[in-house]
């Protein structure tokens, strides 16, 4: 049904689909945010729609039929556009009030026929009050935005500043917040000449830090001894790093320098320093504090110059109450510690590492094996109780059984991760993160029913005591009834 149109009846109709039209145009027009204020060339006006009788408090009836002169007479418009446009002959824009007093602009514009000659006017209304309010918040989202950007271009310089200061020459993978203080560290100590104490878990990248030190150290041109005291049998370890004179033992036919005299001039790294057994202590005390050593069978006092690192991953403070470890060389160790943060405290670092190792092991075996987002994302939801030493293993690991030029999706990952599972978590309707937490509740119940309490059992997993009793919380794990099962 066409809509009664009596007040656009003024507009050419020539016909029912004229009509139909006119009845479209109105429809939009009346539809309009602004207000449309149509006159003849007489400026009679013939339409207004129905914002601008919101805008201006009059009635259709009061406005269309009538002459704007008329009505300017009548005081019912003031200062009106149409006969500006007409005399002038061109588009007029001026800023007026609606009838709250609501700013308007107010623009109106000459319609010419195909001989150009005028024979309309149209007037545009807009409330321009909400584009003011509009100016005014963007205004304040444009200054807060430059705040963030000035303090993003900050953040980003001190970045910058930091990672020249900080990260040139650095062999240390990674960007964490964690990282960097440690990287902070070693810059700080490095250049000065005291004993450095490197504690944390097994396989977080202790002996990558040692090497870091000596690289920046005034030693660095010197030697750098390396000993692992955990891997020289007991009976061997004293004569391996004090040497020994001819004639100590059976078997030796000659003097033989130790470690700490190789090390004269430069610096020795003394890893898994914790497993250093108690008769040997005083000795590499003595090596610490009076930088002087007697070899095995010798009665003369060697002097030595040499810087010590060590490093362990084992707590020596508790060694020291449980009478493993002396209290006065902890001490002397413990000059300047530095601990190192395991992996799943950092997994910032994830990628970067994961990337290294890729391009390390791709050389190696001549291979272009990539990792998928998907596998990273497996990776950072894994929690690494074997720290960045598993990681290496498992990039490793994947590119030897990978086809050149392959794009490693986390199915291959979870079959190397999680070998023994992986039939359940094919059928598993849960997802990986799920899965992964159910395995390490498992896991944790199994150790602890074996040792039988938080501290044995944090010492067999390598990881703080303190983080155990969160896991166990977070599990819901109550371990007197463990107890009572075992």
């Amino acid at each position: 049904m066409v809509p009664d149109l009596k007040h656009i009846n003024r507009f050419p109709m020539n016909n029912q689909h004229m009509l139909q039209h006119e009845c479209v145009y109105k429809i939009a027009l009346d539809h309009l945010y602004d207000g449309v204020f149509i006159t003849d060339n007489e400026c009679k006006i013939l339409y207004v729609n129905e914002a601008y009788t919101k805008m201006s408090g009059l009635k259709y009836e009061d406005v269309v039929g009538h002459y704007v002169d008329d009505l300017e007479a009548k005081g019912i418009f003031k200062n009106s556009t149409s006969p500006h446009v007409r005399r002038e002959n061109k588009i007029i824009s001026s800023i007026g009030k609606a009838k709250d007093g609501v700013e308007m602009l107010i623009t109106g514009k000459p319609i010419y026929d195909e001989n150009n000659e005028l024979i309309y006017v149209v007037v545009n209304q807009r409330d321009i009050s909400d584009l003011e309010i509009m100016r005014q918040k963007l205004i304040v989202t444009e200054n807060k935005m430059a705040v963030v950007e000035k303090e993003r271009k900050k953040k980003e310089e001190e970045n910058e500043y930091y990672k020249k200061q900080f990260f040139n020459n650095t062999g240390i993978i990674g960007d964490s917040e964690e990282i960097r203080d440690v990287i902070y560290l070693i810059n700080k100590i490095a250049p000065l000449d005291v004993t450095v104490l490197i504690t944390g878990e097994s396989g977080v990248g202790k002996e990558v830090i040692a090497n870091e030190i000596f690289q920046k150290s005034s030693r660095k041109n010197k030697q750098f001894i390396k000993v692992n005291c955990a891997a020289i049998p007991t009976n061997l370890l004293e004569s391996e790093l004090f040497g020994y004179e001819k004639g100590a033992f059976t078997g030796a036919d000659k003097a033989k320098k130790g470690l700490f005299q190789l090390a004269d001039g430069g610096t020795i790294f003394l890893d898994e320093i914790g497993d250093i057994p108690l008769e040997i202590q005083p000795k590499l005390l003595r090596a610490l504090q009076q930088k002087e050593v007697v070899p095995v069978g010798g009665t003369q006092i060697q002097k030595l110059d040499v810087r010590i690192i060590a490093a362990t991953n084992k707590d020596l403070s508790q060694q020291v109450k449980e009478g493993k470890f002396r209290k006065d060389l902890y001490y002397r160790l413990n000059v300047f510690p530095i601990e190192i943060p395991p992996l799943r405290e950092r997994k910032r670092d994830i990628y970067a590492l994961g990337e290294y190792f890729l391009k390390q092991y791709n050389k190696k075996y001549g291979k272009s094996v990539v990792l998928s987002s998907e596998a990273y994302s497996l990776l950072m939801n894994y929690d690494w109780p074997g720290n960045v030493r598993e990681l290496q293993n498992i990039i490793e690991r994947l590119i030897i059984i990978s086809d050149d030029q392959t794009v490693i999706n986390k199915d291959q990952i979870e079959k190397i991760m999680f070998p023994n599972t992986m039939l359940d978590i094919t059928k598993s309707e849960k997802g990986l993160k799920e899965i992964i937490q159910e395995i390490e509740k498992e896991i944790l119940i199994d150790v602890l029913k074996n040792t039988g309490t938080t501290r044995k059992a944090a010492k067999k997993l390598k990881i703080d005591q303190s983080t155990l009793v969160k896991k166990l919380k977070k599990y819901g794990i109550n371990i007197d009834e463990i107890r009572h099962q075992s």
